[in-house]
């Protein structure tokens, strides 16, 4: 054992309720379990996002002239020919056949990287043209390549000699100021009017949700029921995409005239300490904004929506594991229709490129807290939404009616 590492609990400390982990060989092989039992709660999404980063990184690195010495066959040997430059999409995975030579990255080279990430381009940009990435994209890029560094040292350590993998010792402070450099760069390139005003999902105003709520309600298209009960239900619970995934039939209940919906768990809250139960109300004035109305239509007309016996035990209201991309796949088809598109843009000042399944929560925790003039308070907000104090700038946006105190 290492010096200054920790002893390894004696039988008497791990206690009768660690017997599965007495049977493990050594204290390295409980370390291990440990860490997999954490890496269990880490959000899929996450995971997904950083391996998509990942790959993107192998891309880059392929296309330099040190591409041999860093990267390397999945064996940890050398590579005797350079690997293909995909140009993007499920063609990526590509490169999941390739290991990086993390002993060979440092700081500079993946600023390098960072720098070539070009908007309207969902791969590695060539450098040629194009506004970089926005403030999001390449701080989600710097936390993947971290965890691949620690993920490095977990699980290919064997591939290293001498002291393993280790973070390059300026990685963090020379990384920050980057990210504050290109801050400052992205505020004046929109203030100059050559960046777009706003990056990422815009929110969706309660005027715009209506409007899509009675198309879709008056649409013949097979997935409009679906789209119509999944954006009110995401709307008035405020809630994420995954989350309204998992809904199951048992979490609906009744308080007063009020439809309730329980979350067991959620991203901030994985061991389900703050379990509550949200109230949803209906809207008799307008039937095709009503969450209530939205629901029984699609739960009458999908009574066999589950074929498995497991499922039709304890059925979820939205079968599937990617019910977002079912949702969103709604969305692009109804973008394509120059009718929404222009109205999108002439009466809610929306361009439909920036609008995707997100956009119903920013949309309703703005409706909740500026988007009126007598709105809840702020700490109600944060509980429907499930968030930390933290995330105002990223969700809550500009509302007109809160600045129209007179």
């Amino acid at each position: 054992m290492s010096e200054g590492a920790p002893a390894p609990p004696s039988s008497s400390e791990i206690g009768e309720s660690g017997v599965a982990f007495q049977a493990a060989s050594s204290y390295s092989a409980l370390q291990e379990t440990a860490r997999q039992s954490i890496d269990g709660f880490r959000e899929p999404a996450t995971t997904n996002a950083y391996q998509g980063h990942i790959r993107r990184f192998k891309r880059y690195l392929a296309s330099t002239d040190q591409w041999q010495e860093r990267l390397w066959s999945l064996d940890g040997s050398a590579l005797t020919e350079r690997p293909e430059i995909k140009e993007g999409g499920r063609t990526l995975r590509y490169y999941d056949g390739f290991l990086i030579n993390m002993r060979k990255i440092d700081t500079a080279v993946f600023i390098n990287f960072l720098e070539t990430l070009k908007d309207g381009d969902d791969d590695v940009g060539d450098g040629d043209g194009g506004m970089s990435k926005g403030i999001g994209t390449l701080s989600k890029a710097r936390s993947a390549a971290k965890w691949l560094f620690s993920q490095t040292a977990r699980k290919q350590s064997h591939l290293y000699s001498g002291a393993g993998v280790q973070l390059p010792m300026d990685w963090d402070e020379l990384l920050e100021e980057y990210l504050k450099s290109k801050k400052k760069q992205q505020a004046k390139e929109r203030e100059d009017g050559t960046r777009k005003a706003k990056e990422g999902t815009d929110a969706l105003p309660q005027g715009a949700m209506k409007y899509l709520a009675a198309f879709l309600v008056a649409s013949n298209e097979p997935n409009a029921l679906f789209a119509w009960c999944f954006l009110l239900m995401a709307w008035s619970l405020c809630c994420r995409m995954d989350e309204a995934n998992v809904i199951r039939t048992h979490a609906l209940g009744w308080a007063d005239d009020a439809l309730t919906v329980m979350f067991y768990q959620s991203k901030m809250d994985k061991g389900g300490e703050k379990t509550n139960a949200f109230h949803c109300y209906g809207n008799v004035d307008e039937p095709h904004a009503c969450i209530l109305t939205a629901l029984a239509s699609y739960l009458s007309v999908n009574q066999d929506r589950h074929t498995s016996e497991a499922d039709k035990a304890n059925p979820l209201i939205f079968p599937g594991k990617k019910t977002q991309d079912n949702f969103n796949n709604c969305l692009k088809a109804l973008w394509k229709d120059e009718a929404i598109a222009t109205a999108m843009k002439e009466l809610f000042f929306l361009d439909v490129s920036n609008l995707s399944a997100y956009m119903t929560r920013k949309g309703s925790t703005t409706a909740l807290t500026s988007a009126c003039s007598d709105p809840p308070n702020l700490l109600a907000v944060h509980i429907r939404a499930k968030w930390t104090m933290g995330v105002r700038d990223r969700y809550i946006q500009f509302g007109a009616a809160g600045e129209a105190w007179r």
